[in-house]
């Protein structure tokens, strides 16, 4: 009998150990399903943006309820041609601008419906120049004594603002298509990294490295890089 009741109790211990384990494996089961469901269900998008920070490419993923992250990088290359006199001296400025940033940004849409968002993260510019070649454009007279423009020399300033810099800014339209595509809007602003100033003179221009320094002080507050862009977006799941 005590044999009988053992056996009993251990046929029952293993059935209820078994009925325990296949209630985990339906669960951990479940729960698979669930999280690759959510991972396919996740609303993401890529884009081409155009705006003052150049064209660039973009991609961006809802996280949770109303908030997104997006990550990309855009380029600007700029050249520009003025005349320019100084002192007297006529001359011709070669201005040339290269700008290229990759940023991560977190968006919040304020209302579920209204493509309101609002807008912060950071960029890194792996470049940030600004360069302006001064060039004489005729002879020029001092004490009696003419200089032709090859006498003078030309003068170069480099402004470079590489480096780490936080944006805030608003956005407008739906942060992802809610079709197939959409167009949206940025306002903002980054913040750059502290300018360092070189300048480069030749001939009788070339002792005038020193200007550097003052430069570098008149400069110091031009950090505020504004930002107006446009996105066409298309929507991947």
């Amino acid at each position: 009998m005590k044999k009988i009741t053992t056996l009993f109790l251990l046929l029952l211990n293993l059935t209820l150990l078994s009925s325990k384990e296949l209630k985990e494996k339906s669960q951990e089961s479940e729960s698979k399903k669930k999280f690759s469901f959510d991972l396919k269900s996740m609303n993401s998008a890529v884009g081409l943006h155009l705006g003052t920070a150049g064209i660039g490419l973009n991609y961006k993923t809802e996280l949770i309820d109303r908030v997104f992250l997006r990550v990309g990088a855009s380029y600007l290359p700029a050249t520009y041609k003025m005349p320019i006199t100084v002192s007297g001296l006529s001359t011709t400025a070669d201005l040339s601008a290269n700008f290229a940033n990759v940023h991560l940004l977190g968006e919040y849409q304020v209302f579920e419906h209204i493509g309101l968002r609002l807008v912060g993260g950071f960029a890194y510019f792996v470049k940030g120049d600004l360069k302006a070649t001064l060039l004489p454009k005729s002879a020029y007279t001092i004490e009696n004594v003419t200089y032709t423009p090859a006498d003078i020399g030309q003068l170069q300033l480099n402004i470079d603002w590489k480096g780490l810099a936080p944006y805030v800014g608003l956005g407008f339209g739906m942060p992802i298509p809610e079709s197939k595509f959409n167009l949206n809007m940025d306002l903002g602003m980054f913040y750059l990294s502290q300018p360092s100033t070189t300048v480069i003179g030749t001939a009788r221009l070339q002792d005038n490295a020193a200007m550097a320094t003052q430069i570098n002080k008149n400069t110091v507050d031009y950090r505020y890089y504004p930002v107006f862009q446009l996105s066409f977006n298309y929507k991947i799941n």
